[in-house]
């Protein structure tokens, strides 16, 4: 899938690929990441008594700590994300998708996750980018003016060093540069493993919600295909709860987070638009967008997948089951419990949809 190859790709340029961990670039990551969160909140007790400066830290910061939590999270989790990976790609065989009605659930889904991959990390790449720039164009007016006011940096911690010289500044402002492409890959890279993880799992229930008939209509291997259709769904039922247990706190994070970071930002555009500074609106539009395009995936995935879910559970209800012998109906039966409950992905008792 085109989508995991490049999810692939983002994730093991920070070292965290669960498949391939690579740990000393991830530590590296890692402490820059801290050591800059932690010079944010430095600053901040230099402004305690400014409403604006503590408004623009935590717009800042933010979405940096949720950048460190979920690159964190994925390491952490990296066997048993390891092993769901591995599943899927040895599930993906051809001959499984034998109908167009197959075909089209699978292209569906997986054509989702791909647009979603395009359209968060576009929008959050111009969001981040957009952001450090309009840091960074004062200081390069005054740099041209040779002006005697001091030099900020693009992104607000406490400078351990003195940057009035005009190349010490730009030395850190390169240091500062290096968080852009750490938040775009962290941030865009482990939302886009969930989503297409869940995308996969939301397909492989619709696919055996189309395989119910012709595996129930064999009556010379009735008992062999039942035990075949449970088995393939506990194997779902297992991934989608491994699912579950492995994004549940980035998904709470991502929805406090979001709704916080969301608030501050406006507030922050609104300051900016009183104060005459038509990027800042820009950026926040910008950023806006791409988040609430995440929170809005977010959600259509769990919808998602509590629909194929049940409509696994509707197709059996609706097999002709009444024609059947009494034996095979018990079967039929006991299938109908195990799959009365649709599956669905939680934020820590949250249901998403």
């Amino acid at each position: 899938m085109k989508s995991l190859r490049w999810n692939k790709r983002l994730l093991k340029y920070l070292g965290i690929w669960p498949l391939e961990i690579y740990d000393p670039l991830f530590f590296f990551i890692f402490m820059y990441l801290f050591l800059h969160c932690s010079l944010t909140f430095v600053n901040l007790i230099y402004y305690t008594n400014d409403l604006t400066e503590i408004v623009e830290n935590f717009t800042e910061n933010v979405l940096f700590i949720m950048t460190l939590t979920k690159i964190t999270i994925c390491r952490v989790n990296r066997k048993s994300l390891g092993r769901l990976l591995v599943e899927i790609e040895n599930n993906l065989i051809v001959d499984d998708y034998n109908t167009l009605e197959k075909k089209f659930i699978l292209l569906k889904y997986t054509k989702m996750a791909k647009y979603n991959f395009l359209i968060t990390f576009i929008s959050m790449t111009i969001a981040i980018g957009l952001y450090y720039i309009a840091g960074m164009i004062p200081n390069i007016k005054i740099a041209i003016k040779n002006s005697s006011l001091g030099y900020t940096l693009p992104y607000k911690t406490r400078a351990i060093i003195n940057i009035d010289d005009t190349r010490v500044y730009f030395c850190v402002c390169l240091y500062q540069m290096l968080i852009v492409p750490i938040v775009i890959i962290g941030y865009v890279g482990f939302d886009c493993l969930f989503t297409h993880l869940a995308f996969y799992i939301t397909a492989q229930f619709g696919i055996l919600s189309c395989k119910v008939r012709e595996i129930l209509n064999d009556c010379n291997s009735f008992r062999l295909n039942i035990k075949t259709l449970v088995f393939r769904h506990y194997e779902l039922i297992r991934q989608a709860e491994t699912l579950e247990d492995n994004f549940n706190v980035m998904i709470l994070q991502q929805l406090m987070g979001t709704t916080f970071h969301l608030c501050i930002s406006g507030y922050n555009a609104l300051v900016g638009s009183i104060n005459q500074d038509g990027l800042i609106p820009t950026l926040f539009v910008s950023y806006a967008f791409s988040i609430l395009s995440t929170l809005f995936i977010y959600c259509y995935i769990g919808e998602c997948l509590i629909q194929e879910s049940t409509n696994l559970s509707n197709a059996i209800y609706h097999y002709e089951w009444y024609n059947i012998s009494p034996i095979n109906l018990k079967m039929i039966y006991i299938c109908m419990i195990r799959m009365k409950k649709p599956q669905q992905l939680t934020s820590v008792e949250v249901k998403l949809g």
